[in-house]
């Protein structure tokens, strides 16, 4: 059996898409994948900063203890404010913050609310006032339109949620979260309300529209600081990755990751149990993929959506790996499909000892 050494920025330096997915049904291998990406970036001198919705990444900090773990679910209330969180605010990204906790607008309420959401952000710029998604609220709910007002309303009876006040509060000049431009670290949204990855958006619960909010908010700070000049290579890590594309807006932030990496110097790694969520387009961006034991609906649409093999001299038995992927992988046997096509079975040996990794007592060991 033959050594493939891959990683994740390889393909920018290449000049080729900035993007990994990796799917996988649990238990078959997918975070010890990932923990091994991750641990041989920072070895190399990269930066890695992840999105870890189950607290299964923020072990590499007893690898690496000068990673940072912010635990998003116990900041402060009003830490993720987006008018004092993000460098920037506009009008979008807070009609897309009301659609995400709100569930999908109809287009007369978005008709009826982006010229009243228009004015508030005006008027905040303009002011230099602290305001909060509390504010938005009761501007909406003031306004003399029955579509506005009940947005307004909604969003204020969701506003005691647990997970709400991380954006609604009702203190002044609460500090913002502050996410480092040079350190590596983790967002753990353990203990929050993650939607299951089976779950239909339009299924959500309020926790769990706030929690995608969040994830939502996050995204567009990661992105904020990835694009600044004083970004160092970064490997951007996000698992549950279906949180990402909950909407249009979501996923629309998650192509611009995909498409600026390249040129600023920053890899994404999408990893989720499926990918029935991604959408149909982003294989265009997408330069390696994994696939751990899965189910056959699947299996048969991760080929579907990302093998392009059968156009040249690579050409797979699609029927057969299918067959190999929910039958006869072990833990940590995956499927890949590289940026030249190429593809094929592989066993991942993590380059670190998994008892350190762990937690016990062991001597750390690189490969």
């Amino acid at each position: 059996m033959s050594t493939i050494r891959w990683q994740p920025m390889s393909a920018i330096w290449t000049n080729g898409s900035a993007g990994t997915v990796v799917v996988g049904s649990s238990g078959g291998g997918k975070t010890v994948f990932l923990q091994t990406v991750l641990i041989n970036s920072l070895q190399m001198r990269q930066r890695v900063i992840a999105i870890d919705p189950k607290n299964d990444l923020q072990k590499i900090k007893n690898v690496y203890p000068s990673v940072n773990i912010i635990d998003i679910n116990n900041i402060r209330n009003g830490a993720l404010n987006p008018f004092t969180f993000l460098g920037s605010i506009d009008t979008s990204t807070i009609v897309s913050i009301i659609e995400i906790i709100c569930g999908k607008l109809t287009t007369e309420e978005e008709r009826a609310i982006t010229p009243i959401v228009q004015d508030f952000v005006i008027k905040f710029k303009r002011d230099g006032v602290y305001v909060d998604m509390q504010d938005v609220a009761e501007y909406l709910f003031s306004r003399d339109n029955k579509y506005a007002t009940g947005i307004g309303s909604r969003l204020k009876a969701l506003a005691d949620n647990k997970y709400g006040k991380l954006l609604f509060t009702r203190e002044e000049n609460v500090e913002p979260l502050k996410l480092s431009n040079t350190d590596s670290f983790i967002l753990t949204l353990h203990g929050m309300a993650l939607p299951d990855y089976a779950v239909k958006v339009e299924d959500y619960t309020p926790s769990q529209r706030f929690t995608s909010a969040v994830v939502y908010i996050l995204t567009l700070k990661l992105l904020e600081l990835l694009s600044s000049k004083n970004s160092v290579p970064t490997v951007f890590c996000c698992d549950e990755a279906h949180l990402l594309f909950g909407n249009k807006a979501m996923a629309s932030i998650i192509d611009r990751f995909l498409v600026i990496g390249r040129s600023l110097g920053f890899a994404t790694i999408l990893a989720s149990q499926g990918i029935s969520h991604f959408p149909k387009d982003i294989a265009n961006h997408i330069s390696t993929k994994f696939i751990f034991k899965s189910s056959l609906d699947e299996s048969k649409l991760f080929l579907e959506k990302f093998d392009t093999t059968q156009l040249g001299d690579n050409a797979i038995d699609r029927a057969s790996v299918v067959g190999m992927i929910t039958s006869n992988f072990h833990t940590g046997d995956c499927f890949m499909i590289d940026k030249l096509n190429n593809s094929g079975v592989l066993h991942i040996n993590p380059s670190f000892d998994l008892k350190q990794i762990k937690g016990e007592s062991s001597k750390y060991a690189l490969g």
